[in-house]
């Protein structure tokens, strides 16, 4: 998101973000200097965000609404009657369960959806979504910005215990199954048994993990290394070594997340 609102902004294009004004987004752009404006949803069906997304849009003369995420987009019916082209990003490859709701909210409400893949392709046509509402358009990041360093670089290995010659596979994503974590297990698994000996490193939150003491984590509270839920399968793969546990920044973030309700 800041990456394209600083690319649309610098090509002349006036994009403005409507974010929640205590989130690190909203945070984000107002040091960047870029424009955002205040928008609050509690949930999907959060009246009053949406009457006021329906002002913002008609008192700022916008031409094109993009809603980034499933809670944003369940705005979209607000808009209904302003002159505005809709459009809506899909990233999740599950399939919608409703072909009643994926046509209210990828058809009725939408002028055009982008698949972030073609596995989000299919999952949306699956849900019945006609294919003249996609449009495939992957996602991508500006690698220069993450470029580090050479003695960043080492120290970061020293930090997380890793040799200077040692190879490291990094997994980042939810551990969920259809991220396809137990692909890289047996490919580990495989590997070893070659004699090639590598480093893993798997960073994710899984989907119940946001579940604590009956009480829901913020998004915002921070992901952590999902090492408790696939260390026994480490273990009984005989990985054990090769894969890196808990990073204690990670582990605080967690902690400091406990016992915190999300609005």
């Amino acid at each position: 998101m800041l990456g394209l609102t600083t690319y649309l902004n610098h090509t002349g294009h006036r994009s403005v973000v409507a974010a929640d004004p205590r989130g690190v987004l909203a945070h984000r752009l107002t040091q960047t200097g870029l424009p955002t404006t205040g928008l609050t949803v509690r949930n999907d069906l959060d009246v009053f965000a949406g009457l006021r997304l329906r002002r913002l849009v008609r008192k700022g003369a916008y031409q094109v609404i993009h809603f980034h995420t499933a809670r944003a987009h369940a705005l979209s019916p607000w808009l209904r009657g302003l002159r505005v082209k809709r459009v809506a990003t899909r990233r999740m490859d599950y399939r919608v369960r409703s072909r009643r709701i994926a046509r209210f909210l990828y058809e009725d409400n939408v002028d055009a959806v982008v698949a972030i893949s073609q596995g989000v392709h299919s999952a949306l046509r699956a849900g019945g979504v006609s294919p003249a509402r996609l449009h495939v358009i992957p996602s991508g990041i500006d690698t220069a910005r993450f470029t580090i360093a050479g003695n960043q670089h080492a120290h970061q290995r020293t930090v997380q215990g890793i040799a200077p010659d040692e190879r490291v596979v990094l997994a980042v994503g939810a551990l969920a199954e259809r991220k396809g974590h137990h692909t890289l297990l047996r490919a580990a698994t495989l590997l070893q048994r070659n004699g090639l000996r590598l480093r893993y490193l798997s960073g994710g939150m899984s989907p119940s993990a946001r579940l604590v003491g009956g009480r829901v984590l913020p998004e915002r509270s921070g992901y952590y290394l999902g090492y408790r839920m696939t260390e026994a399968l480490v273990a009984q793969r005989g990985l054990a070594e090769s894969v890196r546990a808990s990073a204690h920044e990670f582990q605080e973030a967690e902690d400091r997340a406990r016992g915190v309700q999300s609005a």
